[in-house]
């Protein structure tokens, strides 16, 4: 009984994580990303799609 209740404490705590990490990529500004960077960087060093929020959100991509 216990090991169920950590494997769903794990569960719960994974799915905040995820849900945290969404809410910031769709409500990053995206006047703020620079496309171009962000394209570039993706093809160049083949990047998934969450490597390239997560960079986005680090603030990688800026307009400087």
């Amino acid at each position: 009984m216990a090991e169920i209740i950590v494997i769903l404490v794990f569960v719960v705590i994974y799915l905040v994580c995820k849900a945290n990490f969404n809410y910031k990529v769709d409500n990053y500004p995206i006047s703020k990303v620079d496309s171009s960077k962000m394209i570039s960087d993706k093809v160049r060093n083949n990047l998934s799609n969450a490597q390239v929020q997560r960079n986005m959100i680090n603030g990688k991509y800026d307009k400087r």
